[in-house]
This record gives structure tokens, sequence and C-alpha cells, in this order.
């Protein structure tokens, strides 16, 4: 929820109230020349976070930056070793963001069919 939340500024269209803790329902989208309903949740936003929480399943989406790539920790004499030599391994949220791409302003993937 918190990396779809993320993409607050870049969604289509408004919140339906100013106080509602989430981004949707919104007012004013449209996908594929069709208003989505005030009071519904796209498909497309339903699928993105199904696929957000098989990731997350296996692996973080938001780093805190604190732990994670850490193989080895030692306490007296203070040693760490990090995975890929300290590198910091990316996650892969393509699958999530084509889901997304339709609803947001400006469309991050141009999804081309074959």
């Amino acid at each position: 929820m918190d990396y779809i939340e993320g993409h607050r500024a870049e969604f289509k269209g408004s919140k339906v109230a100013f106080d509602q803790s989430l981004q949707w329902p919104r007012n004013g989208v449209w996908i594929d020349s069709f208003q989505i309903d005030s009071d519904a949740i796209p498909q497309e936003l339903k699928n993105a976070q199904m696929e957000a929480a098989i990731i997350i399943y296996s692996t973080e989406l938001l780093n805190t930056g604190e732990t994670k790539n850490i193989e080895k920790e030692k306490v007296d004499v203070i040693e760490r070793t990090y995975f890929n030599d300290g590198s910091w391994s990316h996650t892969r949220t393509d699958t999530v963001d084509v889901y997304l791409d339709v609803l947001l302003k400006s469309a991050a993937f141009a999804t081309v069919r074959a």
C-alpha cells in the first residue's frame, strides 16, 4: 500500500473527500475513454496491490536502508559484511507499475503489445 500511495502526486483525478485516508477512490479518472465511478476502485489498482503483495512476500519494496544488504554483523570490535560487496539491490516493480500506468497522469511505461 505504501508503494502505491507513493504515487499520490501522479494519479489522475482527485480524491473524493479531503479526509479520506488513501488516494482512492477518486473523481475525474478516465481509463480507455470510460469514466471511472467516483465510488469505484479500478481493477488495475487492485491488480497492482496484489502484485505488490506478492513481491513484498520475498523482498522489500520500500527500503529503510538500515539493515538491508547486511550479510554478517559482529558486535565486539564492530564488523559488517555486505552482500554484493555493499552495492544495493533494486527491487523490480515493473509488474506493479504496468498496472498503475493507466491510473497515472503521464504514463511512465509505454506498454507495446505485439
